[in-house]
């Protein structure tokens, strides 16, 4: 076994509610190394993948093992490598939550993602973050960051009883009482998961009436004999999209649920924008992201060097307007949201509008982590050591 290489200090821990990550539809095609570790977490606490960077000696996971056993509350820690990161849009929430569903266990998970990546994230409850932070701070070796992390939780939630055996069984041990903290805590959960999506649900309804009243604005009359076939086909489309939005919306029991939303708006303003272009005798343009500063603008047009107030500069997507103001001096159009009372853009609000972003721009080759480089939104959604 090779040593565990140094990794570094920064960490983003998602809480959620296990019933939300079972209602989390992993991408097509789910990556077998998630399925693989999940399947060995059923039966195991501590799962080393043979192809991650770093790796675990036998005694350090044997000790992980102990260590958790006797927490006296359900955790699994696994160390991946950073190629699984490619089949989840380059989120490492989206792949612990995979791995979370896959073991379909309610509990705490703490994984190590390629060289130099760490994600906490927990399904009961609990909060992780500030466990997290102080592992990574004390500790430069991944053995060392995930004992202090299993410590850490040990210590804020542990029973103090000790567990016995492995797996889900072991995690029945412990009798009623803790059965009964379990439930209370899926309870809290759950009302949390309401609150949350209560607070940001506004904010994707506006989304939705938009597009739709964008679509009314075509003035489109789909009998005419100057309208195509192709217009036919993307008025249709946008359509269904709407409507794929406003299900989505519906159906959504937490901010889980949401990036489906704006997934399909994302689609169905591409295809506004199609026929658009066809109505003005032009070719349907290149589909291309969102404009970032408001995706309700549609596909981007170009990219251009943006650096935040007090940030670093980085390439972003806009549409032809922005462009124009930026080049201009001019402020964007920019998209606000409802954060405590307050109205700010959307890239620094927190973690509950993480949904919102991932639909329009996970589609776009793992492009989110440096559009959101440096701000609130962008901290809260994960990704690792090296944003």
């Amino acid at each position: 076994m090779r040593a565990a290489r140094a990794i570094a200090t920064i960490v983003l821990t998602v809480p959620l509610a296990l019933a939300a990550v079972l209602a989390t539809a992993g991408p097509a095609g789910a990556d077998f190394v998630v399925d693989r570790a999940a399947q060995a977490l059923k039966s195991q606490f501590v799962y080393v993948d043979s192809s991650a960077q770093v790796t675990l000696t036998g005694s350090e996971s044997q000790q992980l093992t102990n260590d958790i056993r006797s927490a006296g509350t359900p955790i699994w820690v696994a160390v991946l490598p950073g190629s699984v990161l490619a089949s989840y849009g380059g989120s490492a929430r989206q792949v612990v939550t995979a791995l979370a569903q896959g073991v379909g266990q309610d509990g705490i998970y703490g994984v190590v993602i390629g060289a130099s990546s760490f994600f906490a994230l927990s399904t009961n409850g609990h909060g992780v973050s500030a466990i997290a932070d102080r592992a990574l701070q004390q500790n430069g070796t991944a053995f060392g960051v995930l004992s202090a992390f299993v410590s850490g939780v040990s210590d804020a939630y542990g029973s103090g009883s000790g567990g016995s055996g492995r797996g889900g069984s072991a995690l029945t041990a412990g009798g009623g009482a803790l059965a009964l903290a379990s439930s209370r805590s899926r309870k809290r959960a759950r009302l949390r998961a309401a609150a949350n999506l209560a607070e940001v649900r506004p904010t994707f309804e506006e989304d939705v009436t938009r597009l739709g009243e964008d679509i009314e604005k075509l003035d489109l009359d789909i009998d005419a004999a100057a309208t195509t076939d192709m217009m036919r086909e993307r008025y249709a489309a946008a359509l269904n999209s709407y409507d794929a939005a406003k299900l989505a919306l519906d159906r959504a029991t937490s901010t889980i649920d949401l990036p489906a939303v704006t997934s399909a708006l994302e689609e169905g303003r591409y295809d506004l924008t199609c026929v658009r272009a066809l109505q003005a005798g032009q070719p349907e343009p290149e589909r291309l992201a969102p404009c970032f500063f408001n995706p309700q603008h549609g596909p981007s047009v170009q990219v251009v060097s943006w650096t935040p107030p007090g940030g670093t500069v980085r390439e972003v997507p806009v549409c032809a307007d922005c462009a124009d103001r930026l080049a201009h001096g001019v402020q964007v159009d920019a998209r606000t949201v409802s954060v405590g009372g307050a109205s700010i853009p959307y890239w620094n609000a927190g973690p509950q509008y993480a949904g919102y972003a991932g639909g329009y721009y996970n589609s776009y080759g793992g492009m989110l982590p440096g559009l959101l480089l440096g701000t609130v939104l962008g901290s809260s959604m994960g990704g690792g050591w090296g944003w």
